[in-house]
């Protein structure tokens, strides 16, 4: 048994029949894709405002790059999350925010993470996040903090690498809160543009990588998405 054979028993995602504007927050550029590319495209079809917050540039993707080499990761990681922004959102998308916070470490940084995600959540009438016990420890801060930051406001976190890493039946998965968010045609043809856009990530960097070949993008993606009501 697969994650995607439960989440096919899971109630379908419905998303909120107004419109307003929601509060995006991932760790790493890739993470609004991966995670994130069913909601999104729900929103933006339906009138839907999306602001973007990406708390680090992803830069210690290969822990063995030198700091010249993640430097570089860093602005070609920032491009790849513009490019693929747009083709999830269009128009209903503003320009992503950046925080610069360090990759791998947000675990010792709560209180800039929570100065950076505050503002970013603050007034919005919706917020997406990345599940806060994902096995990813970056993930995990990253949604704890939009939870804390959205009290009061509907918020939906998504799992990641929880999906890939953890047997479909582990007790740890959500899915007693858990609903799924359907992909139709084009807005899965969308998701694969847009993961194809992460070129560092899916074809590699200066010699590294992938990091997020076949078998990764098949342990991820699916038809439909997997979405937690926090």
């Amino acid at each position: 048994m697969t994650w995607r054979d439960t989440a096919a028993a899971l109630p379908v995602w419905e998303a909120p029949s107004r419109t307003g504007r929601a509060a995006v927050v991932v760790a790493h550029p890739d993470d609004e894709t991966l995670a994130l590319a069913g909601p999104l495209d729900h929103l933006a079809r339906n009138g839907w405002r999306l602001d973007l917050l990406v708390l680090t540039d992803g830069e210690a993707a290969y822990p063995d790059a030198d700091d010249d080499a993640r430097a570089r990761l860093a602005l070609v990681r920032r491009g790849e999350l513009v490019a693929a922004w747009h083709l999830l959102v269009g128009a209903a998308g503003s320009p992503p925010t950046f925080a610069g916070l360090p990759d791998s470490g947000l675990t010792g940084r709560p209180d800039d993470v929570r100065a950076a995600v505050e503002p970013a959540v603050k007034d919005a009438d919706l917020a997406l996040g990345l599940w806060p016990d994902d096995p990813h420890p970056d993930h995990g801060a990253a949604g704890a903090a939009v939870v804390a930051a959205a009290a009061g406001v509907p918020t939906f976190v998504a799992p990641l690498w929880s999906l890939a890493w953890w047997p479909a039946d582990d007790p740890r998965h959500p899915w007693g809160s858990a609903c799924r968010v359907r992909l139709d045609a084009a807005a899965a043809s969308r998701r694969q543009r847009a993961l194809a856009s992460h070129a560092s990530q899916v074809r590699g960097f200066e010699g590294h990588g992938p990091l997020i070949g076949p078998a990764e993008t098949e342990a991820l993606l699916g038809p439909d998405g997997v979405l937690v009501r926090a």
